[in-house]
């Protein structure tokens, strides 16, 4: 830069063309419409680029560590995120997450997966809170206290030879319109409660059962018959509840 020598430590004049020299070590070249007011820079600050394209302080001090980028594998460390998003595979649509304002810090514990394990956040409405359906297995090995009553599911059986199976509901009706030979859908720990209408005297050839008090039940031709099924291990029990 032959002929110029700026006297000001923390400031950048603007410099005129005709004092630039090509930079003889490299091929860059010093372009004076690109250097404006560099003014009273903070160490450790910031920079911004101005609407006239010089720089200035932000005023805020550049972060420890590694800077994150908008590609490539990089681990976040003791980082606060306020409203969050995740963006889908496309990035077309995302995930925000919105909080409530809580009143204390709150800690979500995620579970320990094994190797085949996934985990998932299923479809609840009014999650933690209200009326909640869920429609996977769980395992409780706690014990569980409810406060509230519990609704039995009521399912009515249909068709000819149908499976008992308390997945469809614990409580089961069925009014017979044909003899009925019923398939054992029940699994270890499993039980139902049937309420048979037998009002046409049909019969019930039923699966392998150990009945309490040593036989099946004679079907009243009035109201419902009720018994109550339940296994333990491969044997199916039986009882006959009474008639209502």
């Amino acid at each position: 830069m032959a002929g110029y020598q700026n006297s000001k430590v923390n400031e950048l004049d603007v410099i005129a063309a005709e004092d630039l020299e090509a930079v003889e070590a490299g091929d860059a070249e010093l372009d004076a419409a690109k250097i404006n007011n560099v003014s009273s820079p903070t160490v450790g600050n910031l920079p911004v680029l101005t609407a006239g394209g010089g720089l200035t302080d932000s005023g805020q001090a550049l972060p420890g560590g590694s800077l994150v980028g908008t590609t490539g594998a990089q681990k976040l460390e003791d980082k606060e995120l306020k409203g969050a998003s995740l963006s889908d595979l496309s990035e077309d649509h995302k995930y925000n997450f919105v909080t409530s304002e809580l009143t204390a810090d709150r800690n979500v514990t995620l579970p320990v997966l094994a190797a085949n394990d996934t985990f998932v956040f299923l479809g609840i409405a009014n999650a933690f809170t209200g009326n909640n359906t869920h429609g996977g297995t769980e395992t409780f090995n706690k014990k569980v206290t409810l406060n509230e009553a519990v609704a039995e599911k009521v399912h009515a059986i249909t068709g000819t030879n149908p499976d008992l199976d308390p997945a469809n509901g614990l409580i089961q009706t069925w009014a017979l319109t044909a003899n009925q030979s019923p398939v054992d859908a029940i699994e270890d720990g499993e039980h139902i409660t049937l309420m048979i209408d037998d009002g046409s005297a049909y019969e019930v050839t039923w699966p392998t059962i150990t009945w309490i008090g040593g036989a099946a039940p004679d079907l009243a031709t009035t109201g419902y018959t009720v018994v109550e099924l339940w296994k333990v291990g491969s044997t199916l029990y039986g009882v006959h509840v009474g008639n209502a």
